[in-house]
């Protein structure tokens, strides 16, 4: 009697094919937050390890069942792949798109999984599938909120610590100020970085010791809180370092506390693993009974999800190339080097890499009415984009962070840029009890389609417009300038309109 035929390796293995798709363009996505943003380089390190985590899984299988066509889902899927694709071109710095790969990713190993070996490798792969979404870098608006919590709480545990060793302090927002000088806890040290290396530790070793799901989640509860109750020693650390040997020993012990509290997080969170992992004997690896050969519906899935990932690709560049609006006529900020007390702020080596601007100034100056004025001006070339944080950068999330209370947003500026028109948002402030007024503005370097009418107040509105408009890293340009101790918009308005009349250039800085 002849054996029964198996399958061949590449019709067993096809269905893996969508996953290492969108593994790809995930990592190709996301390598710009692992490259230039220090709260992200641990990522490089998660592709391997979920790559060993699956090594893993694949030892201790459980035997193969009949597999599910999944049709709807496979379809379902290389739409979603091919939707993101379509809005990536326009916004490829926007991580709600990092999360949308990263998610595909997941789901196309577990239908790849349930293909294979049935509904009971789903369940047993979840884990490692799952794990790529702790590299995915948080979208923007979570992170800054957590930020804006984490810092002023941050140095107000600091303040009460220091008062409790009859050390003075004050704290203004996230700044505390010492008798040796102000220390501000920015966002580097506002735990963001260890809370999410922490929680990508309690995941892997979640995975690692095979734990029940709802253990799962109390670890990673735990690791949450390990992460932002060390985050606090460290800062406090820090603190005392500044009160006892002055703000220079912050710089020394800066990067050393937070491998030692990285350090720390790491070990706490496998000792409360172990404590969550149930004693019981390493089972063996069951081998795994060769799966049957799927009917033809089953194979057909994933080569529609293919199919529908390709398509999409094909379109998404015919849908850019149609009608790319040509850009608009150069211009550019200069800054007001003839202005009293004027003097050029150079930026650090780690705000270059994170920001990733073709040209920028910053400066501070007087104005002829002796009020004091700081302003910053970025460009970004056509195909270099900035990264997302620019723009949900808004003076009224960030700047409370530095102790000012905001008053009111007025209403816009309208400017003349080489002939065409843009806005200025103002905002005004309080700072210390003096008023200040503050413009911002975020300019694209081709027009928007005026049929699409976007909110410029709205990230989500501009790209949307974006898209309908086949507008794709068409270059940037970003300007805030806050004018201090004028009395009155009015006045501020006048100013600010006096700096661009004067600053404006056309061509490239």
């Amino acid at each position: 009697m002849p054996l029964p035929r198996q399958p061949s390796p590449l019709r067993t293995w096809f269905p893996l094919l969508p996953a290492f798709i969108c593994l790809v363009v995930a990592i190709l996505q996301m390598r710009w937050d692992w490259s230039y943003s220090d709260d992200y380089r641990y990522g490089w390190f998660v592709p391997p390890l979920a790559l060993y985590l699956f090594s893993l899984r694949w030892r201790d299988r459980p035997p193969t069942s009949r597999p599910a066509p999944h049709l709807l889902a496979w379809t379902l899927l290389g739409l979603f792949v091919a939707t993101t694709l379509l809005i990536k071109e326009a916004n490829p710095e926007w991580r709600i798109v990092s999360l949308a790969l990263a998610a595909a990713t997941a789901a196309a190993a577990l239908l790849a999984a349930g293909h294979i070996g049935g509904s009971p490798w789903i369940r047993h792969f979840s884990g490692a599938a799952t794990f790529l979404l702790t590299a995915v870098p948080w979208p923007s608006a979570l992170e800054h909120a957590l930020t804006r919590f984490l810092m002023p709480a941050n140095a107000a545990a600091v303040v009460s610590l220091l008062h409790s060793l009859n050390i003075p302090a004050t704290r203004r927002g996230h700044l505390v100020t010492l008798a040796s000088g102000t220390l501000g806890v920015e966002e580097a040290c506002s735990g963001i970085r260890s809370l999410q290396c922490t929680i990508m530790a309690a995941w892997f070793i979640s995975e690692l010791l095979h734990l029940p799901w709802p253990r799962r989640f109390i670890l990673a509860a735990a690791a949450i809180a390990i992460a932002f109750l060390t985050n606090i020693l460290r800062t406090s650390s820090l603190a005392l370092a500044a009160a006892n040997s002055g703000l220079a020993a912050v710089d020394s012990w800066h990067d050393s506390a937070g491998f030692l509290v990285l350090t720390l997080n790491l070990t706490l969170v496998l000792v409360i693993a172990r404590k969550l992992s149930a004693p019981h004997p390493n089972p063996s690896p069951t081998p795994s009974t060769p799966a049957p050969a799927p009917p033809p519906i089953a194979a057909t899935g994933p080569a529609l999800c293919l199919t529908l990932i390709l398509t999409g690709t094909t379109l998404t560049e015919w849908w850019y190339q149609r009608s790319e609006p040509s850009p608009l006529p150069p211009w550019h900020l200069a800054p007001p080097q003839n202005a009293a007390g004027f003097s050029l702020a150079t930026p650090s080596d780690r705000i270059v890499r994170l920001l990733r601007f073709s040209r920028a100034w910053s400066a501070k100056w007087l104005t002829p009415s002796s009020k004091p004025v700081h302003a910053f001006y970025m460009e970004w070339d056509k195909g270099r984009v900035p990264p997302e944080n620019m723009r949900s950068h808004q003076p009224g999330i960030c700047l409370p962070g530095m102790g000012m209370t905001l008053i009111a947003e007025h209403d816009p500026v309208t400017l003349s840029t080489a002939g065409f028109p843009a806005t200025a948002r103002v905002f005004e402030f309080k700072d210390r009890g003096q008023p200040v007024f503050v413009f911002y503005m975020v300019q694209e370097s081709s027009p928007i389609d005026p049929s699409s009418s976007p909110d410029s107040s709205n990230p989500l509105s501009l790209r949307l417009a974006a898209v309908r408009s086949a507008r794709r890293n068409p270059g940037q340009r970003f300007v805030e300038l806050g004018i201090w101790n004028e009395p009155s918009p009015a006045n501020a308005r006048a100013a600010f309109l006096d700096f661009w009349t004067a600053a404006l250039r056309t061509g490239p800085l």
